[in-house]
């Protein structure tokens, strides 16, 4: 910043090259917010890198392949079962109650898991032969990220290996994993939003254009100023600051980085909290 201010004081200080720098670090301050919290545990995660080039494989392919493709069965899976926990999740918390019978709570959580999954495979099925929109890739594709985190966090708290070797080893699987999801040892997918812009843009079809807004700016009197990708990253901050400052979950995630085994026998499921910021890291 100071270098820049000296060599190009006017230019670079400008509030219009401010706001822009902003939008492009905001790209890998995104990961950064979930890497905070893995590292307040007491990890690490060297996997983000690897999971954010999965992530643009697969959006790629979901805005633009027609059919059933390796990226549509990439998201099924999590989505599936990000649809299914979250419900029954939901279900026995609102189920259960003075007088209220825990396992009949846990059983209608399952019935009703089981159906969600059910669901949103169905439909993810269906969805492909059309290309999604992109409210649907934004909310699919981080779950992507997520599975993988949860499964380095698994591995880290169960098999009680070093974050540092678990998660150079899901470096190496979700870059391998993205060459063989793009086809052809790693194949381009171009994205294009205009009907007839090449040949393999009409074969495929485009991508909504509602997509192409997120590289946009929020304009103010009619003038562009603030990236909208900065607005996903101020969010994130946001909402995890409170989650560290207000909630048990922030509380439990400082005492597993503080002292794990105090925290062990102070009641706290490590386990799961270690595998719950992994996760975060994934899909961030």
């Amino acid at each position: 910043l100071f270098a820049g201010a000296v060599l190009n004081g006017t230019t670079f200080l400008s509030l219009y090259n401010q706001l822009n720098v902003f939008g492009r670090v905001s790209i890998a301050a995104l990961p950064a917010v979930g890497m905070t919290l893995v590292i307040l545990s007491g990890g690490i995660d060297l996997s983000v890198g690897s999971i954010v080039s999965l992530a643009s494989v697969v959006s790629a392919m979901l805005l633009m392949e027609r059919g059933r493709s390796a990226a549509s069965l990439a998201v099924l899976i999590p989505a599936a079962l990000a649809a299914g926990t979250a419900g029954a999740w939901c279900f026995r918390k609102l189920a259960r109650g003075p007088g209220r019978p825990g396992a009949a709570a846990k059983a209608g959580g399952a019935v009703l898991g089981l159906a969600l999954t059910a669901a949103s495979g169905i439909w993810i099925l269906r969805q492909a032969p059309h290309g999604f929109p992109a409210l649907a890739v934004l909310l699919l594709v981080p779950l992507v990220g997520a599975f993988l985190g949860a499964v380095s966090g698994m591995v880290v708290a169960g098999g009680r290996i070093q974050p540092f070797i678990v998660t150079l080893g899901m470096m190496s699987a979700a870059v391998g994993l993205a060459k063989t999801i793009a086809g052809k040892g790693g194949q381009i997918h171009p994205v294009y939003y205009e009907t007839g812009y090449s040949a393999q843009a009409a074969l495929q079809g485009t991508a909504p254009r509602s997509f192409d807004l997120l590289a946009g700016k929020i304009s103010l009197f009619g003038v562009p100023l603030f990236p909208v990708t900065a607005l996903f990253f101020l969010a994130s901050v946001a909402v995890f600051h409170v989650l560290l400052t207000r909630f048990r979950f922030g509380r439990y995630v400082m005492a597993v980085g503080g002292n794990e085994e105090t925290a062990r026998l102070s009641g706290i499921r490590v386990e799961g909290i270690k595998i719950r910021v992994y996760a975060v890291s994934g899909a961030l």
